[in-house]
């Protein structure tokens, strides 16, 4: 491991290689064994396991692009800014800038950086598959119309950790552009800037291996149009989307073209434009239909408890004409403790309700449970309601649960709907108390479906 000192218009170093952990200033450290810029240090042996270290005053802006090369297998190489009085202390500020109107900075390899700002007129480019990148405490910048973060080659990574992407020029693109199976996690800050950005994520043509893309407690308040742009293509493969605890736009929609291929899904949890939709968001969009939450001023079942803020809620799916036994919806639903080895609470129960034209049965609605065996708690017991004949796609009518269940809409008692409940048997093979995984399917096409998010535990 070897440490590489890093100070623009200061550092006159570009060859002899690393040096042990030193202690003190830049000045004191001295020119010679300074570096002006993070490309003469990987340059000069900058690799696998090694730190360079730039001074929070470091502000490398050259005349056009630069590349940041890390090693091809870990360990990685750590680029991290550093207080320039004290350079074996963390402090922020550090940057590099690429200069022109059309310049790139590339990332090849495995790289970490912390602290660090790389501001770009154009875009950032991962040229070489697996290159992965994380950055912790950094800001990205964003320069003129279009620019992006390109992750197109196969398997590549970007991890953002309470990272800032400033976006300062109005963009009609994505600012995340991915295919080849590569991964894009945020984890923490913001898009920040003077304009909305139209969309965050955005695949490139002939999408070969797809993406996958988390997003967590980020700031999308200026993604204004779509989350996910253009992924109904002809070419555009799996897509894998997770968004959780952020805030978003007002106008912003979850796709600007809705899901187009069969393998694509993206879940938002936690995720609103407003303070009182935080708490309770749900929103699943999948190829063969929708999963929202609703709020007790639409349908939901009021003998469930409500939220903390007191809120009712149900789930809302709203399935299209792709749905079928074959090709079904499946979610899963909040759960809470429920006594399983009690013999007077061994039964799930879930309640719904769907208008009365419709009648379900137990082939195009089920419930799945997957709870802790009594015995050995690190094994989990599968339990169904929609039975092992696989050949009988007709199946028995739900429960009628009208007498039952207190379902209104609004302040209004429900009407013109079928309310049913579905039970689940856990006595034939018997379960711990615990809190169970508890998935529903639905099979039934081009319908509207409200489901109560609480589950009972009964005999």
């Amino acid at each position: 491991m070897a440490y590489f000192y890093v100070k623009s218009g200061f550092g006159t170093r570009t060859t002899g290689g690393g040096t042990t952990l030193q202690t003190g200033s830049m000045a004191t450290l001295g020119a010679a064994n300074v570096y002006d810029n993070i490309p003469n240090a990987i340059t000069d042996g900058a690799g696998a396991g090694d730190n360079i270290y730039c001074s929070d005053l470091h502000a490398y802006a050259p005349a056009g692009a630069f590349s940041h090369i890390g090693p091809t297998t870990d360990p990685s190489l750590n680029i991290v800014s550093v207080d320039d009085t004290n350079i074996d202390q963390y402090k922020k500020g550090a940057s590099e800038t690429t200069g022109g109107g059309n310049s790139n900075i590339t990332m090849n390899g495995r790289i970490n950086y912390a602290g660090m700002t790389l501001n770009k007129t154009n875009d950032i480019d991962f040229s070489v598959g697996e290159t992965r990148v994380t950055m912790d405490d950094c800001v990205i910048g964003q320069g003129s119309n279009g620019d992006v973060i390109w992750l197109d080659q196969d398997g590549c990574l970007l991890h953002l950790i309470n990272t800032d992407m400033s976006w300062d020029a109005s963009s009609t693109g994505g600012a995340i552009m991915l295919r080849g199976g590569s991964k894009f996690i945020w984890q923490g800050g913001a898009i920040t800037g003077a304009n909305n950005c139209d969309h965050l994520i955005h695949p490139t043509s002939g999408s070969n291996g797809g993406m996958v893309v988390f997003v967590d407690g980020v700031d999308l308040g200026n993604v204004g149009v779509s989350l996910f742009s253009a992924i109904d293509a002809t070419g555009i493969d799996s897509v894998v989307g997770e968004i959780k605890a952020c805030r978003l736009h007002a106008s912003a929609t979850t796709t600007d073209t809705g899901i187009g291929h069969k393998n694509q899904r993206i879940e938002m949890f936690n995720s609103s434009s407003t303070s009182a939709g935080a708490q309770q968001a749900v929103y699943i969009d999948d190829w063969v239909g929708t999963v929202e939450d609703q709020d007790d001023s639409g349908i939901h079942r009021a003998d469930d408890d409500a939220f903390e803020n007191g809120d009712l809620m149900s789930l809302k799916v709203t399935t299209n004409a792709n749905c079928d036994i074959h090709n079904p919806l499946r979610f899963e639903i909040p759960s809470g403790f429920l006594a399983l080895s009690n013999a007077s609470t061994d039964t799930v129960r879930v309640y719904c309700a769907v208008t009365n034209a419709t009648t379900l049965y137990t082939t195009t609605v089920w419930v799945d449970v997957y709870a802790q065996d009594g015995t050995n708690n690190h094994v989990y017991n599968h339990y169904s309601s929609r039975g092992t004949d696989f050949l009988n796609i007709t199946g028995t009518a739900l429960t009628d649960d009208s007498g039952s269940s207190d379902w209104r809409n609004g302040g209004s008692a429900l009407t013109a709907h079928n309310e049913y409940r579905i039970d689940v048997d856990t006595s034939g093979d018997a379960a711990a108390d615990c809190v169970p995984k508890i998935v529903i399917t639905v099979a039934e096409p081009s319908e509207t479906i409200y489901f109560a998010v609480v589950a009972d535990g009964v005999a």
